[in-house]
């Protein structure tokens, strides 16, 4: 499958299939600073996600917080540069997406640690992924058409 069709399809199958390897990255994170106090942590996925229980003291722990976000962000940044070296406009999708979503969650659950963990942020998280994710192939399709092709 090619053309506009092809990234759509590639964006979404490359998007779930890194979905949770993203996820444990980003809890991951969270272990690590939980390791450096000491302590030993889980990583688990439910239907709602992934989710670290650390049974370190780090509530309020601003760097506990954010740290989960920066390897997420650091992951993404990863396969942004995968994509550049395959040139994959559907792997640079996803990995664009990906830095929003974890760039906004280094801010949330870093610094607006109380609304971070309501279910009003599930919607808010959501709606950055979907947002993101729908933003950037809309923006890479309409692009692409615009391009002219080059002569043979």
């Amino acid at each position: 499958m090619t053309g506009k069709q092809g990234v759509v399809v590639h964006s979404f199958l490359f998007y779930f299939a890194l979905l949770i390897p993203i996820s444990a990255l980003h809890e991951f994170g969270h272990g690590v600073v939980c390791w450096m106090e000491g302590d030993t942590f889980r990583i688990g996925l439910t239907m709602r996600g992934m989710w670290l229980d650390c049974l370190a003291d780090v509530d309020g722990n601003t760097f506990f917080l954010a740290i989960g976000g920066v390897f997420g962000l650091a992951g993404s940044l990863a396969i942004i540069v995968a994509s550049r070296a395959v040139r994959s406009v559907a792997l640079l999708t996803v990995g664009l997406a990906f830095s929003v979503d974890h760039g906004a969650k280094i801010f949330l659950e870093g610094f607006l640690t109380e609304f971070y963990f309501t279910s009003t942020s599930d919607i808010v998280v959501t709606a950055i992924q979907v947002g993101s994710l729908g933003g950037l192939l809309w923006w890479f399709i309409v692009r692409q058409a615009a391009v002219p092709k080059a002569r043979s």
